[in-house]
This record gives structure tokens, C-alpha cells and sequence, in this order.
């Protein structure tokens, strides 16, 4: 009886992880045209092959090109540039991304809320990071981080006054 109440756990926890990370062309569209499509196809290869940040980043930047209301390719070369570690591009790439499409997904808020928090842009990762937060993703890690930048960044912008005052002596 345990293990059939385990096992129906584990698959009912696998699609809810399938759900919540539904494909980026079902909640924003398609890619408009063939050329687009055909590009989008091939961005998708080299992603799941695991092929080299110029690659992705040319392939990204060809897609833009061509259909330049798709979400699908600004959010790729961001997740590109974030893992090579080239925040600025990633950055920008994100940002293209939510403006194409809100629901692009939840990584690209919550590594913009990372991205402005580490550089010290409070207001910036609190929006961010409330959007994060209200996308609703089942990572504990990445909630709990949230949690704390939101918390360290809700401190920073409003510290506690600090005012000692001299303890006259006693006797």
C-alpha cells in the first residue's frame, strides 16, 4: 500500500514540474513565418545538444531578426549569455523577452532580481523578484533565495535609524 501511495506521489509531482514548466512557444506564441520557425527549430537543437554560447548567441540574433515580436529568442539568448556569464547581454535579452511576453517564463525574472540585486539596484530586484514570486515556480532554492533578497533588499532600502545615546552613570 506504501509503495502505491509513493509511486502515485512521484508521478503526480512529475506533472505537476511538467505544468509549471510549460513551454515557452505555448504560453507566447509560435514564431511567425518559415525562415522563423525553421531558426527557431534549429536554436532549439543546438540548446538541447548543448552547443557553445557563440553558436546559440548567432542563431538568437539571426531569429531576432527575422520575427522581432517573438519572445522565444531574446529568452534563449539570455539564458545563453546567463550561463557563459554575460550578465549584461543576458540582462538585456530578459528584459526584451517580458516586454515581448509576460508570461516568457519564471527564470528571466527571478536572474534579473539576482542581476540588480548583486549590483546593488534595490528597487529593480524587488520588482523583479515580486513578479518572480507571483509567476509561482516549485523550486524551494530559488524561493528561499527570493525570500532573502526581498527581505536584505526591503532592509537596505529602509535601515533603522541608529541613534545611541551615552548612558549617564550609575551612582
Amino acid at each position: 500500500m506504501k509503495s502505491i501511495f509513493k509511486n502515485i506521489l512521484i508521478l503526480l509531482c512529475l506533472i505537476a514540474g511538467q505544468l509549471s514548466g510549460q513551454k515557452l512557444s505555448t504560453l507566447c506564441g509560435e514564431p511567425e513565418g518559415k525562415r522563423a520557425k525553421k531558426i527557431y527549430d534549429e536554436l532549439l537543437d543546438a540548446v538541447k545538444s548543448r552547443k557553445g554560447y557563440e553558436t546559440i548567441r548567432d542563431l538568437t540574433e539571426v531569429g531576432m531578426e527575422e520575427d522581432t515580436a517573438f519572445a522565444g529568442f531574446p529568452k534563449y539568448l539570455g539564458d545563453a549569455a546567463w550561463r557563459h556569464e554575460d550578465f549584461k547581454t543576458a540582462k538585456a535579452s530578459y528584459i526584451k523577452a517580458i516586454e515581448l511576453c509576460a508570461d516568457v517564463g519564471y527564470e528571466p525574472y527571478y536572474r534579473l532580481g539576482d542581476y540588480f540585486f548583486d549590483i546593488k539596484k534595490y528597487d529593480d530586484a524587488v520588482k523583479y523578484l515580486k513578479l518572480y514570486k507571483e509567476m509561482g515556480d516549485n523550486d524551494s532554492l530559488r524561493n528561499i533565495n527570493a525570500d532573502k533578497w526581498l527581505n536584505r533588499a526591503k532592509l537596505i532600502q529602509h535601515p533603522v535609524p541608529f541613534n545611541p545615546v551615552r548612558v549617564k552613570a550609575i551612582s
